[in-house]
Parts: C-alpha cells; structure tokens; sequence
C-alpha cells in the first residue's frame, strides 16, 4: 500500500509568537492522531514574508508526532499565495493543505480530512467546520459573491445586515453549515484549504495578481475546474482571523484592490 504523503504550508508575516506556538502545537498533535491511525509522512513548510525566519527556527517547539518542520525566508513580504506557492510548487505529495498562522487545527482534523479525500475521487479539495476563539460558528465557504454581498459582509452596520439577513445566509451557506451537511460548494476559505496535490499543481497554485484577499476565490474557482470543492464538517478547525475591515485602512485597500482584479477576472456581478 501507498504511504499517503501530505505537505502542509504556513505562511506568516510577524505572526503573534505564543498563537504561533499554539498552532505549531495543534498540528503536532494532529499529526500524532494520524501516527495512531492512518500511515503516512507529514512535512510542514513555514514560509516567512517578516524576515523573521531564524525567529521562528529558534522557537519551533519539541514535537511529539513524526511531523517534520522547515522553515524558509522569502525575502520579503511578497504576499499571501506567492509565499505559498513556494511549498506548493516544490510539492512532492499525494497531498497539501494550505492553513493560516492562526488556525488550530482539532485532533482528528488530518484524519478525517485524508480519509475523505482518499476515498472520494470527484473531490479535490475539502474546507473544514470552522470556529472563533469563543466557539462560535465561522462561515467559510460562500457562493460566487455579487458586490452587495461583499459590502453588507465586510462593512455594512449590524441594523443593515438584519435587512439583508436571508440574502447573506444563502450567500454563507448557512442551511449547509448548521445541518453539519457533507456538500458541495463553489468557494472556501483560504485560511485551510486541504487539496488533492496534483489537482492543487494543475492549477498553477495561486493567481499572482492577488497580494492579500481574493486569491482564495480564484484558486476555488480553478480547483473547481478540476473536481468538486466540499465542505467537511467532521474536518474541524478554529480559526482567530479574518474580517479585513477591522484591520486598519491598510487592509481595506488590500481588499478593495483584490475585489476588482477578481471581478475583472471571473465576471462582475453587483447584485
């Protein structure tokens, strides 16, 4: 038999060192529950846009699991998804999962998600039931978005969110969610995204177009054209990021100058 062999890639920018840590640690023990139960070979690539790399070595914690870490500087910060296809390209596994450095990982996260993946041959990707640091309810993955959705998501005040209420629970696809529904979607979250990694390859990893925001959309929209994206809510995670317009007008631009490169690209749709 086949050992299945996954890559995972982080990508950090002066990531908080004891969240850091915390997630290092989730995905060790992770990476433990899969030593128990489903033979294979892990390797984590960290790959830093902070000029903090020799940081992140110094602090990697001792591990339990047979998980084998490396870190790479990129240099400087060339954005989210080209730091990425850095690991993804030199990829050399049956798998590769894509995650956030403020996600934790649950135990049986990697499990579950190999073993859906491994059975389901339609199925190139999985996204994960998600959560905040409070255990509520994340909503990752969406449908095409039409600009209204991105505006009353991201910026609109709570009393015009009411009024629009069952139009963003379609667009979340919150009836998926909450039944905890194995389903197909259009669209996951770039903060984990597990991937098949020959279909990951074909797509040539992320548009680099994209600095911050959006490249997720894109890479969605082209796994898609190589099998089903579905959500897997046996796949948990929590997930302390996100919403870019509590961030500063920094990552407002970001968002902004990534929304019309990906409508120019795929299509506007305004309502």
């Amino acid at each position: 038999m086949t050992i299945p062999r996954l890559g995972i890639s982080i990508v950090t920018y002066h990531s908080d060192a004891a969240q850091f840590l915390t997630v290092l640690r989730s995905l060790d023990t992770a990476v433990l529950m899969l030593d128990r139960h489903l033979p294979h070979s892990t390797t984590l690539t960290i790959v830093d846009n902070g000029n903090d790399a020799a940081s992140i070595r110094a602090q990697l914690p001792p591990l339990s699991s047979s998980l084998s870490i490396k870190v790479e500087a990129a240099g400087q910060n060339i954005g989210y998804g080209r730091a990425h296809n850095k690991a993804v390209i030199a990829a050399d596994t049956d798998f590769h999962l894509i995650m956030n450095p403020d996600v934790i990982v649950h135990e049986e996260c990697l499990c579950e998600g190999l073993r859906y993946l491994t059975s389901t041959k339609q199925v190139v990707a999985v996204s994960p039931a998600a959560f905040d640091g409070s255990g509520n309810i994340l909503y990752l993955c969406k449908k095409f978005p039409a600009l209204l959705d991105l505006f009353l998501r991201g910026f609109a005040p709570k009393f015009i969110k009411a009024k629009f209420a069952q139009r963003l629970y379609r667009y979340e696809n919150r009836k998926i969610v909450e039944q905890a529904k194995v389903a197909e979607v259009d669209l996951i979250s770039g903060c984990f995204m597990l991937c098949k990694t020959a279909e990951l390859k074909n797509t040539g990893g992320f548009n680099k177009v994209f600095f911050l925001y959006f490249e997720d959309f894109a890479l969605s929209i082209e796994l898609g054209k190589q099998g089903s994206l579905v959500y897997l809510p046996a796949c948990k995670i929590t997930h302390f990021g996100g919403n870019a317009s509590r961030k500063g007008l920094r990552h407002v631009g970001y968002f902004l100058a990534s929304c019309i490169k990906f409508f120019n690209i795929y299509g506007w749709k305004l309502v």
